[in-house]
């Protein structure tokens, strides 16, 4: 059965005329990537304001990993907002909040750690960074090239790319330094990537930044905003020993690659790597806004009385979502599969994708600002990269149709069904059906 459904031009006139009084009391920084409203959604799907059915390949930048509007999601949010929906748990707790922090301590790794629930991926990273000032003393951090930790000042400060995250926004945060990712489908010595950045640092310590100064390195395990960048086999491990030697915590920005994203539910894990701090967000609560911050005892119990909180941090109706068994945090157990570092970022996990080295694609953009028109959106993300944060059971047709909105053509040409093309509709448009496909293969192009 088929997925995509165009019965007008995208975009039709009624999300036209939504997107116009959006331009007339909307800030023009929230820009639109998709020129069509969505009126309603299942699964890997959404119909937007005109009846047109598209494939979504942003996935709510990397929320739906479970899809859109799944019934259990329903179930759980409908159920909790008919008992209570906020008192702020700091002043009336609950019992969902502790379900899912004992969930998340299980899922981590168990052992004495210990949970804090706030609302966004900046607020845990910014969050991980207190704790870890509090237990060590120190001020300064580390981070690296490549990476996206968020928009306020501080993980802005953090954030690598300065467009068009951090240009006129500075002055930031003092005692941040930042050093070399590796990127070995780019390096020239791709197997040596991970030592060679490793040596950066430990150089930098001499050169940069006194080490018993530094209270954490924050590293995203794969890089999500910065291009899918996996990294070496040995350079999360040597970070840690690393920064063991100096006693520096390291904290995981683990909000787009976990919670299953990768097939385990920490991408950590494919590595062997065990931080000291973990952050979460994204898939944590299928959207509704939750992040968590995860390590052991003595680092969350640092900071004193009321240091850490806020009003809505760790809100019910999401911790509800979030504790829901059947939630992505469960796949770990079920769905393996090792990213591959060395030659290529290309792994098993669901932001693989066709990789081109060079210097670039000139048609990235333009495949990304097609997507619609072919039935299918994606969001621009990193270097030269088209971004694909899909779903982890896609709709039916989902990788035929994918590739044709990013203007990649069948993957085996001659091995598509064969069939006459759809009669014209009277508008103009055609109505695009897709056969069956097994799977969802998101396309990165560079």
């Amino acid at each position: 059965m088929g997925t995509i459904d165009l019965v007008t031009e995208i975009p039709g006139p009624r999300s036209r005329a939504i997107l116009e009084r959006k331009v007339r009391v909307v800030c023009n920084p929230l820009d639109i990537h998709a020129p069509a409203v969505i009126a309603e959604a299942l699964g890997a799907a959404f119909t937007d304001a005109d009846g047109n059915t598209l494939l979504d390949f942003s996935g709510g930048l990397g929320c739906h990993l479970v899809g859109y509007s799944h019934p259990k999601v329903v179930e759980a949010v409908q159920r909790q907002a008919a008992r209570f929906s906020h008192t702020d748990f700091s002043v009336i707790p609950y019992e969902v909040y502790v379900e899912l922090a004992e969930r998340l301590v299980r899922l981590t790794g168990g052992g004495d750690r210990k949970v804090a629930l706030f609302n966004a991926g900046a607020e845990a990273v910014e969050n991980a960074v207190k704790f870890a000032k509090a237990f060590t003393g120190r001020n300064a951090l580390i981070c690296f090239e490549g990476a996206f930790h968020g928009r306020t000042l501080l993980t802005m400060s953090l954030t690598s790319r300065h467009r068009p995250y951090k240009t006129g926004f500075g002055p930031f945060a003092p005692e941040v330094y930042r050093f070399p990712f590796p990127y070995p489908y780019r390096s020239a010595h791709p197997d040596e990537a991970g030592r060679m950045s490793l040596e950066a640092l430990e150089r930098g310590f001499t050169t940069m930044v006194d080490p018993q100064t530094v209270a954490a390195a924050i590293v995203e395990p794969i890089q999500g905003e910065g291009g899918f960048v996996v990294p070496t086999p040995d350079f999360l491990s040597g970070l840690k020993d690393l920064c063991a030697r100096h006693g520096i915590l390291v904290i995981a920005d683990e909000i787009q690659s976990g919670t299953g994203r990768t097939g385990m539910f920490l991408a950590s894990e494919h590595f062997d790597f065990e931080p000291d701090v973990v952050c979460l967000a994204k898939s944590l609560a299928s959207g509704y806004p939750l992040s968590a911050v995860v390590a052991r005892a003595e680092i969350m119990d640092a900071p004193g009385p009321s240091a850490i909180g806020g009003t809505y941090v760790g809100n019910p109706v999401a911790c509800a979502r979030g504790g829901r068994q059947d939630h992505p945090v469960e796949l770990g157990a079920h769905r393996g599969g090792r990213p591959r570092g060395g030659r290529g970022p290309r792994g098993r996990s669901h932001d693989r994708g066709r990789v081109r080295r060079g210097p670039g694609d000139p048609g990235a953009e333009r495949r990304v600002r097609r997507g619609p028109h072919a039935g299918g959106h994606g969001p621009r993300g990193g270097h030269r990269v088209v971004r694909a944060v899909p779903q982890r059971a896609p709709a039916s047709g989902a990788a035929r149709d994918h590739r044709r909105a990013a203007g990649g053509g069948p993957r085996h040409p001659g091995r598509e069904r064969r069939g006459s093309p759809p009669a014209p509709r009277p508008d103009g448009c055609r109505r695009r059906r897709l056969t069956a496909a097994r799977g969802a293969t998101p396309v990165r192009t560079e």
